[in-house]
This record gives C-alpha cells, sequence and structure tokens, in this order.
C-alpha cells in the first residue's frame, strides 16, 4: 500500500467519525498545551523564587551570640567582637552591624511610624542593595554617629511627595536627620518575608540608632565572604575568633 492510499484510508476513517476524531485531536492539543503551561508555570516559578532570594541575599553570613553553647541567655554582641571580626577574619569582607527599632518619622505635616534599621556603612553591599538617589553614609558618619539618615523608596515619597528629599531634614522622634539618599525601590512580591528591603524602612548609623539605648551591642552582624564556595569556611572561621 503507498503513501497516498494509505492517507486516502485515513482521511475517510475520519470523516465517517466527526466526532470521534474531533475529540481525540482536541486532547491531543489540551493535552501539549497543558505540558507547555506547565513547563511556563514551572520556569517562572523557578524565576520567581530565584529572584526572592537573590533580594534577600545568598551569599551572606549572620554572626549572632550562640547562646545554646554558652549560658543560654541571650547577649549582644559587642564592640570588640565586631572589631575583631573586621581585623581577622579574612575570609568575610562588608562586615556591619545590624539592629533595627521602630518609631515616628515626621517631615512638614506628614507623620509616620516606621520601621528603622540601624547599619554599618557597608550594609548596602552586604545586602546587595543600590540606591535610586543620593548616597548611603559613610564610614565617618557611621562610626561617629551622625544624625544622617537614608529612606526607602515609598518612605520618601510618603514624606515628600513629587518632591526631592535629598539635602532636607526629617525628625525622627525629636531628633532632625538630613536626608541623605533614598534607595532603590524593591519588588516585595516575595516569599520570605525578611522585611530587611522594606520599601518603607529608614535607614540610620547604628551607632545613631544606639546612642542613649539600655542596652548596648549589636544582636546581629553581617557579613559577605570573599567568594562564595568559601561560605562554609568562612563560617568555620568566625567561630573561632
Amino acid at each position: 500500500m503507498d503513501l497516498r492510499e494509505t492517507v486516502r484510508i485515513a482521511w475517510q476513517e475520519l470523516m465517517a467519525n466527526k466526532l470521534r476524531s474531533f475529540l481525540t485531536l482536541l486532547g491531543i492539543i489540551v493535552g501539549v498545551g497543558a505540558v507547555i503551561g506547565l513547563l511556563a508555570v514551572g520556569n517562572g516559578a523557578v524565576a520567581m523564587l530565584s529572584g526572592q532570594f537573590q533580594a534577600v541575599g545568598t551569599n551572606m553570613v549572620f554572626i549572632q551570640w550562640n547562646w545554646q553553647e554558652e549560658d543560654e541567655v541571650w547577649k549582644n554582641l559587642g564592640e570588640k567582637d565586631l572589631v575583631a571580626i573586621e581585623k581577622r577574619a579574612d575570609l568575610v569582607t562588608n562586615v556591619t552591624p545590624y539592629d533595627q527599632g521602630y518609631g515616628p518619622v515626621r517631615a512638614g505635616r506628614e507623620t509616620l511610624f516606621v520601621n528603622i534599621s540601624g547599619v554599618g556603612e557597608d550594609f548596602p553591599q552586604v545586602q546587595g542593595l543600590k540606591l535610586a538617589r543620593g548616597r548611603f553614609f559613610n564610614a565617618f558618619e557611621a562610626r561617629t554617629g551622625k544624625k544622617v539618615c537614608v529612606l526607602g523608596w515609598d518612605l520618601h515619597q510618603k514624606l515628600f511627595g513629587k518632591s526631592d528629599g535629598i539635602g532636607k531634614s526629617i525628625r525622627v522622634g525629636a531628633e532632625k536627620f538630613t536626608v541623605l539618599g533614598v534607595m532603590e525601590k524593591k519588588d516585595e512580591r516575595s516569599l520570605v518575608q525578611t522585611g530587611i528591603t522594606d520599601n518603607m524602612r529608614l535607614y540610620l548609623p547604628i551607632r545613631t540608632l544606639k546612642r542613649g539605648a539600655a542596652q548596648k551591642g549589636y544582636p546581629l552582624i553581617m557579613a559577605n565572604p570573599v567568594e562564595v564556595r568559601l561560605t562554609k569556611a568562612a563560617v568555620g572561621q568566625l567561630k573561632w575568633i
């Protein structure tokens, strides 16, 4: 039987059973479409999760008091711990202390209650954050506790609207602070809710935040391993400092 005869017989069978043929073709089309759709959704989910973990930071090391191996009492890390890490831990870079609070922020007639992050000058590098405008506070400003701040994107919009807040003053509680920069807007549709890159967050030098606080020291220190493949080695080194 040649090819033409095969095609003719097949066509006759299709015409004789139109409904069954249509349903068969429809099943094939739906099946192929479903597979393509699942692949697209799967690839999209992978891309979304990858973006979320990159936003949080996939190459960070978190350092805090190991209370489980000590006296089971939580303690803050001290200034000597921060200095020791900066000087002796050569497998990490961009070391920054971290603490947070909550309080009123005012510009003009607008008053908002926001999360406040006290950080060091290397915080944007540690977190992989970028500024939309202006700059982050420098090492001198961070270490001397200057009254300067950086605003999250949405916080800047709510306080200043369409005007530029760089160089202007806001009040954090009763204190007046100069706005140095505005963080780039972050995608907050994240399954990993850390709040670290919150668009409504206010960033201050940590020594400014801690000034007058009853509890001294730092609950957390962050850093980047010098290379991702050396993360485990960096953690091991930090345990012995």
